[in-house]
Protein backbone atom coordinates (compact mmCIF):
# COMPACT_ATOMS: atom_id res chain seq x y z
CA UNK A 1 0.00 0.00 0.00
CA UNK A 2 1.26 3.40 -0.92
CA UNK A 3 0.09 6.65 0.68
CA UNK A 4 -0.71 9.34 -1.92
CA UNK A 5 -0.98 12.91 -0.53
CA UNK A 6 -4.21 14.74 -1.34
CA UNK A 7 -2.35 18.01 -1.84
CA UNK A 8 1.14 19.40 -1.42
CA UNK A 9 0.74 20.59 2.19
CA UNK A 10 -1.56 17.84 3.43
CA UNK A 11 -0.52 15.03 5.69
CA UNK A 12 -3.77 13.30 4.76
CA UNK A 13 -3.49 10.70 2.06
CA UNK A 14 -5.41 7.90 0.45
CA UNK A 15 -4.33 4.38 -0.27
CA UNK A 16 -3.56 3.75 -3.92
CA UNK A 17 -5.97 0.80 -4.01
CA UNK A 18 -8.79 3.28 -4.58
CA UNK A 19 -9.96 4.27 -8.05
CA UNK A 20 -8.14 6.81 -10.19
CA UNK A 21 -10.13 10.01 -10.84
CA UNK A 22 -10.74 9.01 -14.47
CA UNK A 23 -12.23 5.71 -13.25
CA UNK A 24 -14.44 7.55 -10.76
CA UNK A 25 -15.70 9.80 -13.57
CA UNK A 26 -16.36 6.77 -15.79
CA UNK A 27 -18.41 4.99 -13.10
CA UNK A 28 -20.48 8.11 -12.40
CA UNK A 29 -21.02 8.81 -16.12
CA UNK A 30 -22.15 5.23 -16.67
CA UNK A 31 -24.75 5.48 -13.89
CA UNK A 32 -26.08 8.87 -15.05
CA UNK A 33 -26.10 7.87 -18.73
CA UNK A 34 -28.21 4.79 -17.95
CA UNK A 35 -30.86 6.87 -16.17
CA UNK A 36 -33.65 9.08 -17.58
CA UNK A 37 -31.30 12.04 -16.93
CA UNK A 38 -28.71 10.47 -19.29
CA UNK A 39 -29.33 12.74 -22.29
CA UNK A 40 -28.57 15.80 -20.14
CA UNK A 41 -25.03 14.64 -19.21
CA UNK A 42 -22.12 16.57 -20.69
CA UNK A 43 -19.27 15.21 -18.57
CA UNK A 44 -18.18 14.30 -15.04
CA UNK A 45 -15.38 16.02 -13.15
CA UNK A 46 -13.85 14.35 -10.11
CA UNK A 47 -11.04 15.22 -7.74
CA UNK A 48 -9.79 14.05 -4.36
CA UNK A 49 -10.88 16.20 -1.42
CA UNK A 50 -11.51 16.02 2.31
CA UNK A 51 -14.90 15.72 3.97
CA UNK A 52 -16.02 17.79 6.97
CA UNK A 53 -14.30 15.35 9.34
CA UNK A 54 -10.99 15.63 7.48
CA UNK A 55 -11.31 12.18 5.90
CA UNK A 56 -10.43 11.45 2.28
CA UNK A 57 -13.45 11.98 0.00
CA UNK A 58 -14.32 12.57 -3.64
CA UNK A 59 -15.48 15.86 -5.13
CA UNK A 60 -17.73 14.74 -8.00
CA UNK A 61 -19.34 17.35 -10.25
CA UNK A 62 -21.93 16.17 -12.76
CA UNK A 63 -21.94 18.65 -15.63
CA UNK A 64 -25.19 18.99 -17.58
CA UNK A 65 -25.59 20.28 -21.12
CA UNK A 66 -26.90 23.87 -21.21
CA UNK A 67 -29.61 23.13 -23.76
CA UNK A 68 -31.17 20.32 -21.72
CA UNK A 69 -31.41 21.85 -18.27
CA UNK A 70 -35.12 22.62 -18.65
CA UNK A 71 -35.70 18.96 -19.50
CA UNK A 72 -33.99 17.61 -16.40
CA UNK A 73 -36.20 15.39 -14.32
CA UNK A 74 -35.25 16.26 -10.76
CA UNK A 75 -36.36 12.84 -9.53
CA UNK A 76 -33.99 11.18 -12.01
CA UNK A 77 -31.07 13.20 -10.66
CA UNK A 78 -31.97 12.28 -7.10
CA UNK A 79 -32.29 8.60 -8.08
CA UNK A 80 -28.78 8.82 -9.53
CA UNK A 81 -27.34 9.47 -6.09
CA UNK A 82 -27.93 5.96 -4.77
CA UNK A 83 -26.79 4.47 -8.08
CA UNK A 84 -23.58 6.47 -7.93
CA UNK A 85 -22.88 5.34 -4.36
CA UNK A 86 -23.55 1.69 -5.29
CA UNK A 87 -21.50 1.90 -8.51
CA UNK A 88 -18.48 3.39 -6.78
CA UNK A 89 -18.68 0.91 -3.91
CA UNK A 90 -18.97 -2.03 -6.33
CA UNK A 91 -15.85 -0.73 -8.11
CA UNK A 92 -13.86 -0.80 -4.86
CA UNK A 93 -14.02 2.91 -4.06
CA UNK A 94 -14.16 3.61 -0.32
CA UNK A 95 -14.08 7.40 -0.29
CA UNK A 96 -17.37 9.24 0.24
CA UNK A 97 -18.53 11.04 -2.93
CA UNK A 98 -19.58 14.65 -2.42
CA UNK A 99 -21.87 15.26 -5.39
CA UNK A 100 -22.77 18.52 -7.09
CA UNK A 101 -24.37 19.49 -10.38
CA UNK A 102 -23.55 22.36 -12.75
CA UNK A 103 -24.11 23.31 -16.37
CA UNK A 104 -21.31 24.02 -18.83
CA UNK A 105 -22.38 27.68 -18.69
CA UNK A 106 -22.06 27.77 -14.90
CA UNK A 107 -18.59 26.23 -15.09
CA UNK A 108 -17.53 28.84 -17.62
CA UNK A 109 -18.80 31.61 -15.31
CA UNK A 110 -16.85 30.09 -12.40
CA UNK A 111 -13.68 30.23 -14.54
CA UNK A 112 -14.30 33.87 -15.48
CA UNK A 113 -12.16 36.07 -13.17
CA UNK A 114 -14.53 39.03 -13.72
CA UNK A 115 -17.61 37.21 -12.45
Amino acid sequence: MQCIPIDFLSRTCYVQLMLEMSEVSQVVAKVVSASPAGPTLSRVLSAPTLDSAGEAALDVKIVLRNDTVDDVIVGALVDNISGIFRGLEASGEERFPILSYATEEELAQDDDPES
